[in-house]
């Protein structure tokens, strides 16, 4: 029986159970684990740029919303008149990182006034928006203090990185640069009896919206003219 059993393939395909050797074994987990590493790298680059696209869509979407307000500010921007030849410049007080101009923005259709506006960096990097309103005097327009309380205030942006001094030497523009009716660059803070001169601003926001840095600051930049100045004032023939 055992020399029938021997001659049978049947029987020797029974007898036979050594199961999967080391080699195999060694090939199948070797195997298994690129295609982990696969997986895992496609996972964590998609993560990646999806941190990455949302990081800069959150830095853009701040850097626009500010840069609309205060364009809009700006481009609004007028001489205020008053008795005699003392009227007020449009620029109160011009820096790089801070602005007070008259503006005349007309938001009460009823009783159209101008407002004074400041926009500033606090000390969180943000820019904040004042404002003032007029008061009708036998002077014309007048306007508080600005130490006084304002009658509106709000961040219009946030996280606006500060240029460095290298950076500024290298011409890096800051938040805010004065131009006058040629195009020149003026230099800043801007002199009390210079402030008339200022013909357009250039506005640069560069933000970093994004406390996990995952993605790059966004920079935009818009030259702002200023279409209440007199054509004179701004170069123009007549």
């Amino acid at each position: 029986m055992r020399r029938i059993r021997r001659t049978l393939p049947a029987s020797r395909g029974l007898q036979k159970d050594d199961g999967i050797g080391l080699i195999e074994l060694v090939v199948s987990m070797t195997l298994l684990a690129i295609l982990m590493t696969l997986v895992v790298s496609v996972f964590s680059s998609f993560a990646n740029n999806f941190s990455r696209d949302r990081a800069q869509a959150e830095s853009t979407n701040v850097a626009g919303i500010g840069m609309a307000e205060v364009a809009k500010v700006i481009r609004s921007g007028t001489i205020i008149d008053r008795p005699g030849p003392d009227d007020l410049a449009i620029f109160a007080q011009a820096t790089d990182e801070s602005v007070v101009m008259y503006s005349y923005l007309a938001d009460d259709s009823l009783d159209p006034r101008p407002i004074r506006v400041r926009f500033s960096i606090d000390a969180q990097r943000r820019l904040v928006e004042t404002r003032w309103n007029a008061s009708r005097s036998s002077d014309g327009w007048t306007f508080a203090a600005l130490s006084t309380a304002p009658d509106f205030q709000k961040t219009v942006a946030r996280k606006i990185i500060a240029r460095t001094s290298a950076e500024l030497a290298a011409g890096r523009s800051p938040l805010f640069t004065y131009l006058d009716k040629n195009g020149t660059r003026m230099a800043t803070p801007v002199a009390s009896d210079q402030r008339g001169n200022i013909a357009a601003v250039l506005v640069t926001m560069n933000v970093q919206a994004d406390d996990t840095r995952d993605a790059p600051p966004v920079e935009i930049r818009n030259r702002v003219g200023l279409p209440n100045l007199s054509s004179s004032r701004l170069g123009l023939a007549g």
